[in-house]
């Protein structure tokens, strides 16, 4: 018998700007710095992972997360989620990780079957 899981996929570029260089108070949230180092981050917990980096020289920071699909959830690659039902995901984690969440105004969202199948 084969058996499948579905995973939510969350992406988003984060503007990797600080607000003191936005010449407007109409640019999008910054990413913490924390996030905009020059390396890959990798955030792992029990289901769930997440992954951070910056990308085009620094101005954004692109985030993917991943976690087990909620029941009723379609299949898609170019769905948008809410930011809401991912910062939900990773609460109780570091509040770092919360913060760089919250710089995300949107989301791009998107189902995977996790590729694992076993004969039971």
């Amino acid at each position: 018998m084969a058996w499948r899981r579905w995973l939510t996929g969350y992406r988003r570029a984060v503007p990797g700007h600080s607000a003191s260089s936005c010449p407007t108070n109409l640019c999008e949230p910054a990413a913490p710095a924390f996030a905009r180092r020059p390396v890959q981050t990798l955030w792992l917990g029990y289901r769930h992972h997440l992954v951070h980096y910056p990308v085009s020289g620094g101005r954004l920071v692109n985030i993917v997360a991943f976690s087990p699909a909620g029941a009723g959830e379609v299949e898609s690659w170019s769905a948008m989620g809410r930011v809401t039902d991912l910062a939900a995901e990773f609460t109780g984690w570091d509040p770092r990780l919360g913060k760089l969440i919250a710089a995300a105004e949107r989301v791009g969202r998107d189902l995977r079957a996790d590729g694992g199948s076993s004969a039971v």
